[in-house]
């Protein structure tokens, strides 16, 4: 938006959320019974579901791996294998818990986030949804689209025991005698996910980051748990994508970032430095 620079990227852009949207529908999956994190499945770097071709990023294969593993890998086949077990009702009925097509009540307008009319949608449109991609053409939008402040908001789930809180822009007010004159109250915005699928989600989020694509948000002495994304744009640009959450000393902090025309080791990399800083002034409120 190079003509609108007072335009917010962050919560009235919408983008595809690539591989970040793979968190809702790994807690979907949980929450329904599909599949649990130690199920296994092929991970080829290609597979046909639907008629047409469900890829890898850089035509990886994995061989067969743990839905846990292929999290941390960001396997696209075995995610639209999952999608494809899950159907799309399970599939947008889990992105409507979470906050898809339904308004964000905060100080500053906020474009809504998409998902398509389950009745809609095709198979392999179902199979790459799950893995984050909108390739859809019907009536009703194709999804998932998302803002960054609703990737955010997802990720608060995970360390919330599922809760997704209200947002708020300001925190609080003082008085030129340091006086707090107004203060915001925090409240729920809605439940998304049960406080055990929630944890077992989290857990796999602390392992992308161990073990797999987050590895360069790590903090020492901190729980670091994430997820990347990259959403493509066409054939020669991206948008890089990050949803993670960081621990220590009983401060959390949850970001997202999105760099369009970027990579997700890149928002990772910003991730870390955000990290930091959120981490440092907790300490010093």
């Amino acid at each position: 938006y190079p003509d609108s620079p007072l335009f917010n990227r962050a919560i009235q852009a919408v983008y595809a959320p690539g591989s970040t949207f793979k968190l809702v529908t790994l807690a979907a999956a949980l929450e329904a019974g599909v599949a649990s994190e130690d199920t296994e499945f092929d991970a080829p770097a290609t597979i046909e579901i639907g008629g047409a071709d469900i890829v890898n990023w850089n035509k990886e294969e994995y061989g067969t791996i743990t839905l846990a593993r292929a999290t941390e890998l960001s396997a696209n086949t075995v995610y639209g294998q999952l999608g494809a077990l899950m159907g799309p009702r399970t599939l947008v009925a889990g992105a409507t818990s979470f906050g898809f097509g339904t308004d964000t009540p905060f100080e500053l307008p906020v474009s809504t986030s998409l998902m398509p009319d389950p009745s809609e949608m095709t198979l392999w449109e179902t199979a790459w949804a799950a893995a984050g991609e909108p390739v859809g053409s019907h009536p009703s939008p194709a999804g998932p689209q998302t803002t960054v402040l609703e990737i955010a908001l997802i990720g608060c789930a995970f360390v919330n025991e599922g809760v997704i809180p209200a947002p708020y822009l300001v925190a609080s007010i003082t008085d030129s005698d340091g006086n707090i004159i107004d203060e915001a109250t925090p409240a729920t915005l809605r439940r998304a996910t049960s406080a055990e699928t929630a944890a077992r989600v989290k857990a796999v989020m602390e392992g992308v980051v161990a073990r797999g694509t987050a590895w360069p948000a790590a903090i020492p002495g901190a729980v670091v748990g994430a997820k990347t994304g990259t959403a493509e744009k066409n054939a020669e640009t991206s948008d890089g994508w990050f949803v993670g959450f960081a621990q220590m000393d009983g401060r959390t902090v949850v970001v997202a970032i999105v760099l369009e025309d970027s990579g997700s080791g890149v928002a990772a990399g910003r991730a870390h430095d955000v990290f930091l800083a959120a981490l440092d002034a907790l300490a010093h409120r």
